[in-house]
């Protein structure tokens, strides 16, 4: 046009006219029919820029001379801001809301700025953004209502995931939970509210579903204890084996170690095994060490029960471990199991004693299997006013059982005696065993023994509960063992107050007006049968129980500030300790600088007796202000520390965990598989109260175990042919 204009002044001779924007309409098609046209209009219609037209375009402005000078078979970059619709497309223009929701779809390959407004103006473009903005409508309140219905099956799952943590933490079984769940929705709970109506067999109320929130669960509570042992800087384990209600065999671990400057012992895992034999437990062991993503080199210690196939010294599990991650790896044979063959042991070296306790086993076998006679018993204790009590068996086993049964025998003796004298008078079937139990309890040895032993063993029972306890701190455990031998050693010249009380009511031949057999005879001798017992039992203590009893151990006692304090005080405190940190840096020369360590510890004794505060401190108290209080100072001292600190002397947390399977797989459930079991477990122990539970990141995790399928509304002839227990 411009080269038209100007040809036609030059060759009239006159000026060129003032140019004009108009723009001669293409020819190559138009809009809905032929391209360059107006959609829905005529072709000649009139080329003045609209005044809605943007700023930049309308009629003289600098913008549109601009664009008029340029070329007009090229595509202009600034039409795609000015038209957020416009695609270009392999060299085609196209308008992408009349290619979803227009009638006709726009394509052009005229590149003009007129051939953009005809469209944008036109009324097939302007019924296609009134039809997208409908569908954005109703798609925003679909959005909501799913957003909604999403909603509420969160909060119903989280209901629901609740009720299972219920369920596991008070060892429930899975039957129970359709139930539990029925009564909530009963109750009007509000998480509940919409349950029967949006519910199916899909909707997890059955075993299936509640074992898989329970394991959602369980993953959430044992992926905080992963973290936290990747990020000690050692750790111990516990191991026993154990075998279950259905004859399964099975290994249990805890592992132990530090948490911001704490010491935490925490079920780790419960597995099936194929056997005992070391190579097995072993390769359990480099399982769970490969799963969990553990340093086999940070083991510090292993604390088990004492077995050969543990602490063998050619082919036990320690020495296997050694082998395999750490040569300074610290075996510990369990004290309270220690203490335990101690006490069995000096009972069956006086034959006296090991009589006694067949006595008592007998005893508990008689009545424990006729519910007729322990009414009999029963009865007369009350008519006695004596307690009701129960008689226990004395296991080698259980720690605490002989002491418990002699202690019942020892207040129920004259019922037990009365009751016994009955039926061996009457022709009842089991009058002979009556008889013959009637003779034993009769005798002096077995009266004055029932008397004596609940003395001694009280002693033995402290000791045993003080190695039972969850903070139990290796610098108290040789402190009491010397004062549990010190005490029985009283005994042997100073009778206990149930010995005193025995013999102060023993008049002649007869004990509280019932006669004794055999008085004469055993009275003499009874003695040096004690003295021979309690004598036996301190031997035997301390030989499991010596001055250097714990190896390794023994050596960190000096760090306990009461000894630096006592060291103190005598001529020799420069000298304090030198010998054991040598023998500690040697051992654990793969963990610490001996040099460094030297330096340190001369500091460290200082900081010890320095201050009154530290006086009355065990050492898991002082270690703990030390990692707290002079954080980054003994640098060296501090590897020593936590070692020292995560090393267990007790399997007892094994003991208790056996004692919670026990209780989950009974025999009512003794087809729970080793996943199940595991979870349950898993939530008993470590499982906080409800409250504190997150159930957010439970919910999220059972959400990624699977693809969920969203939950809807279903119609009544659904819900009949499909009902659930809840609903039923």
């Amino acid at each position: 046009m411009d080269r038209w204009l100007k040809r036609k002044s030059n060759n009239e001779g006159e000026p060129a006219p003032k140019k004009t924007v108009q723009e001669i309409p293409s020819t190559e098609g138009s809009e809905g029919g032929g391209v360059g046209g107006r959609a829905g209009g005529s072709a000649d219609s009139s080329d003045a820029v609209n005044e809605t037209d943007p700023p930049d375009f309308q009629k003289g402005s600098a913008t549109e001379r601009n664009v008029s000078k340029q070329p007009k078979d090229k595509f202009q970059a600034n039409w795609l801001r000015l038209y957020p619709w416009l695609e270009n497309n392999n060299g085609e223009m196209n308008c992408s809301i009349c290619k979803m929701y227009g009638a006709v779809p726009f394509a052009s390959r005229c590149y003009k700025t007129s051939t953009l407004r005809r469209h944008a103006d036109g009324v097939s473009h302007t019924a296609a953004i009134k039809r997208k903005r409908e569908a954005d409508s109703a798609k925003s309140v679909m959005t909501k209502a799913i957003e909604d219905a999403h909603l509420q099956s969160a909060a119903e799952m989280k209901g629901l995931l609740k009720t299972a943590y219920f369920i596991a933490k008070n060892e429930m079984a899975k039957a129970k939970f359709c139930h539990v769940v029925k009564f909530l929705k009963e109750m009007e709970c509000p998480a509940f509210k919409k349950l029967t109506e949006t519910s199916s067999y899909g909707s997890y109320i059955n075993e299936k579903g509640l074992s898989e929130m329970q394991q959602a669960i369980a993953s959430t509570l044992v992926e905080d204890i992963d973290k936290a042992v990747e990020r000690s800087p050692v750790f111990s384990l516990i191991l026993d084996e154990s075998t279950d209600i259905s004859n399964t065999k099975r290994l249990i671990i805890y592992v132990r170690f530090i948490d911001d400057n704490n010491v935490k012992t925490k079920l780790i895992r419960n597995s099936e095994i194929a056997d005992g034999r070391a190579d097995t437990i072993v390769e359990d062991v480099k399982q769970l060490l490969t799963e969990k993503k553990l340093d086999g080199k940070k083991l510090a210690a292993v604390c088990t029960d004492g077995a050969a196939v543990m602490t063998g010294c050619r082919q036990g599990v320690i020495k296997k471990l050694r082998e395999l991650y750490n040569p300074d790896l610290v075996g510990i044979h369990c004290t309270a199991h220690r203490l335990a063959l101690a006490a069995s042991d000096a009972a069956n070296s006086v034959p006296q004693v090991k009589r006694f306790q067949q006595d008592l086993r007998s005893i508990f076998i008689f009545f424990s299997n006729s519910a007729v006679r322990s009414n009999k018993l029963h009865e007369l204790q009350k008519q006695l006013d004596e307690p009701q009590l129960k008689f226990t068996q004395p296991h080698a086993v259980r720690w605490l059982s002989i002491h418990n049964a002699v202690s019942v025998v020892c207040r129920s003796l004259k019922s037990l005696r009365d009751v016994l004298e009955h039926m061996a008078s009457s022709n009842a079937q089991d009058a002979d065993k009556a008889k013959g139990l009637l003779l034993a309890v009769r005798q002096f040895n077995f009266v004055a023994l029932c008397h004596m032993m609940k003395d001694v063993l009280m002693h033995v029972v402290l000791l045993s509960k003080h190695f039972q306890r969850e903070d139990l701190d290796f610098s108290t455990a040789q402190p009491m063992v010397e004062s549990t031998k010190e005490a029985l050693k009283e005994i042997i010249v100073h009778p206990g107050p149930a010995e005193t009380e025995f013999f102060s009511s023993l008049d002649g031949n007869k004990f509280k007006g019932d006669k004794i057999f055999d008085c004469h005879t055993q009275k003499p001798a009874f003695d040096d049968m004690k003295s021979r017992y309690v004598g036996s039992l301190i031997t035997e203590i301390e030989r499991r129980f010596p001055c250097e009893t714990l190896d390794v151990l023994s050596w960190f006692t000096i760090l306990e500030p009461k000894k630096a304090i006592m060291a103190k005080k005598s001529d020799n405190f420069s000298h304090y300790g030198l010998e054991k940190l040598d023998n500690l840096l040697a051992h654990f020369s793969n963990y610490v600088s001996a040099v460094d360590g030297r330096s340190e510890f001369a500091l460290l004794k200082q900081t010890m007796v320095s201050s009154d505060s530290y006086a009355s401190l065990t050492f898991q108290q002082f270690a703990e202000a030390v990692l707290s209080d002079h954080r980054g100072v003994f640098t060296e001292m501090e590897k020593l520390i936590k070692i020292a600190l995560v090393i267990p002397i007790a399997s007892v947390s094994c003991e208790r965990g056996f004692s919670t399977q026990n209780r989950i797989k009974t025999r009512f459930r003794n087809s729970l598989n080793n996943a199940n079991l595991t979870n349950l477990m898993l939530i008993s122990e470590l499982g906080p109260p409800q409250e504190q539970f997150d159930f957010n990141r439970a919910f999220i995790k059972w959400k990624e175990m699977k693809q969920r399928r969203q939950k809807t509304e279903r119609t009544e002839d659904q819900a009949e042919r499909g009902r659930t227990p809840l609903q039923n």
